[in-house]
This record gives C-alpha cells, structure tokens and sequence, in this order.
C-alpha cells in the first residue's frame, strides 16, 4: 500500500492525503479539463485501496473531492459546447460535489450544509443541490433496494 501511494504521489501529488488542497484549485479553475480524469481515477483508486486496507484517513473529504472533480469536468465540457456557460465549473463542481455526497452518503441536509460549509459559499444554482437528494432517492430504489429484497 505505501510503495503504491508513494508511486502515485511522485506522479500526482495532488491525490495523497485529504484532497482540501485539491478542491480550492478545482473551484478556482486551476485545473485543466485533460488533467481531470487522471486525478479522478487515481484518487478513486487510492481511496479504495485506503479504506479498504484500513488505513486511517477517512471517506467523506475523498468523496467530497471526486464529486468536485466530476462537476468541474463536466462544466468545463458545457463551458466548451455552450460558451455562454463558461466559467461555470466552478458552479458545477460545488452542486456535483453536493449530488456526488448525498448520493451515496444518503443524507440530503447534511450534504447540503457541509458543501456550504466546506466551500464557503452557496451558489447562485443552490436550488439543484435538491438533485443529490433525487439522486439518492433514485439510486435506492432502482439498485440497492432490489437486491436486498
């Protein structure tokens, strides 16, 4: 496990350790839209290996990094095909950030109010942080609840 992480953190330090540093660039678009699927796939992986190993380190800052990174990407492709949505990545990353935690973490207000908290700022698209309580919803009652019954 450390030989692995200490690989990865030559090539990509941002992924070791909590990930705070790593949002701050995320929402000030420091990052460029080529770089972010490499940091999501290594941070995904080293959380995996992390958690799963029992290394202590926590989940929710590491979930809260992949949903800021998966919103970035996605609002630097709008910024792209729709150019009078540039500059929202930043706005993406926050409201994917949010969707992404109460998802899986299936607590709708708390997700909401840690967003907040963590980013220091409330959007002006905060009405979609409702997406990540349908988001929630959606995926137990279309994957999880059938396999438990």
């Amino acid at each position: 496990m450390g030989v692995l992480a200490g690989i990865v953190g030559y090539f990509l330090p941002e992924v070791l350790g909590g990930g705070h540093f790593l949002v701050e660039n995320v929402l000030a678009n420091k990052v460029a839209l080529e770089v972010i699927p490499v940091l999501f796939i290594a941070k995904f992986l080293l959380t995996i290996i992390s958690y799963s190993a029992g290394v202590p380190g926590g989940i929710f800052l590491p979930l809260l990094v992949l949903g800021t990174l998966i919103g970035s990407f996605l609002g630097q492709i709008n910024g792209y095909l729709f150019p009078n949505l540039q500059g929202m990545a930043p706005s993406f990353a926050i409201i994917s950030m949010a969707a992404y935690f109460v998802a899986i973490v299936r607590a709708p207000l708390t997700g909401i109010v840690l967003i907040i908290e963590m980013t220091k700022k409330r959007p002006p698209q905060a009405p979609p942080f409702r997406a990540g309580d349908k988001a929630a919803k959606f995926l137990w009652a279309t994957i999880i609840l059938p396999l438990v019954v």
